[in-house]
């Protein structure tokens, strides 16, 4: 299945509107999977956490390279810890994934102002 429609389908199961934003076309698998991974984990923590009315899930894909945008319009407040640096084994968890694709997960998330989760990973 392709990023698009898989998301997509998670997208539909949620109590809360998410707009997908995907290119069509096919990226490589392991770069697929892991957008799918942190997508999906991502907006578990929306539903779960952020209090929030609505999402996005959005790639983009460059030259040399591919960003995926993850936001909401809910609380905010995601912190980082000295210990492992990200609140949360899951947020932990993506970026682990992220950077074994020699990418970065960037976390915006001011309180009262939702939470942006942005991934960048060179385009192989």
């Amino acid at each position: 299945m392709r990023l698009g429609a898989a998301l997509q389908e998670i997208a539909e199961r949620l109590p809360l509107p998410v707009s997908v934003q995907v290119p069509p076309g096919r990226l490589d698998a392991a770069t697929e999977a892991t957008l799918y991974f942190v997508a999906c984990e991502a907006l578990v923590n929306v539903v779960k956490h952020a209090n929030a009315q609505s999402a996005l899930v959005a790639v983009r894909a460059g030259e040399s390279l591919l960003e995926m945008e993850i936001s909401d319009d809910g609380s905010g407040g995601v912190t980082a810890h000295a210990d492992h640096g990200l609140a949360g084994r899951g947020l932990a968890n993506m970026a682990d994934r992220v950077s074994a694709l020699d990418g970065e997960l960037v976390i915006d998330s001011p309180p009262g102002r939702g939470t942006r989760l942005l991934v960048r990973v060179p385009c192989v």
